[in-house]
């Protein structure tokens, strides 16, 4: 075959995938959440050593929502690896990964519009102050943007699993 590309060893080249690319995605995501999520438990830690005892049960869990949502990441961040890889195991559970987050998305999304509504409510009121009125304006902005981002990442999420479970992707899978 003239003009197919080849690797050195003369074995055909792999052609770049869209499904790696947004895997790619989701493993720099679940590293973001890595970095933040460790950086989130430091704080909190250095937090309990100062706290009052009366605080220390909500300390107590915000760690363990930090260390779980930590712990999550870290699996998201190996499966994701797995899968470009191209191992099996790694393919199955990214497809579940991707539905997950992408019901994950969804449901945050709704709750960031409803914030976004609460604060338009908040803002409307006679008699707000400038300041107030101007940085509620910017939260509404910052909510609105992040709704947006979710509902945009939930087709190509839902297409990550559809596209995994495909005959001519999943042959290219190791056992």
């Amino acid at each position: 075959m003239a003009g197919a590309l080849t690797t050195k060893a003369g074995a055909p080249a792999r052609r770049l995938s869209a499904w790696r690319i947004v895997t790619w995605l989701v493993l720099l995501l679940a590293a973001f959440g890595l970095i933040t999520q460790l950086r989130a438990v430091l704080l909190i830690t250095g937090a309990m050593g100062q706290a009052a005892a009366e605080d220390a049960d909500g300390l107590r869990m915000a760690m363990a929502w930090a260390v779980g949502y930590l712990l999550i990441t870290l699996a998201v961040a190996a499966v994701a690896l797995a899968t470009l890889r191209r191992r099996e195991w790694g393919r199955r559970t990214m497809r579940a990964i991707a539905v997950v987050l992408a019901l994950w998305a969804a449901w945050t999304a709704g709750g960031l519009i409803g914030q976004w509504h609460d604060m338009q409510a908040v803002l409307s009121q006679p008699g707000m102050i400038d300041p107030i009125r101007i940085n509620g304006e910017r939260i509404q902005r910052i909510f609105l943007v992040g709704a947006a981002l979710k509902l945009v990442s939930i087709p190509i999420f839902a297409w990550l699993a559809w596209v995994l479970g495909r005959p001519a992707v999943r042959g290219e899978f190791h056992r």
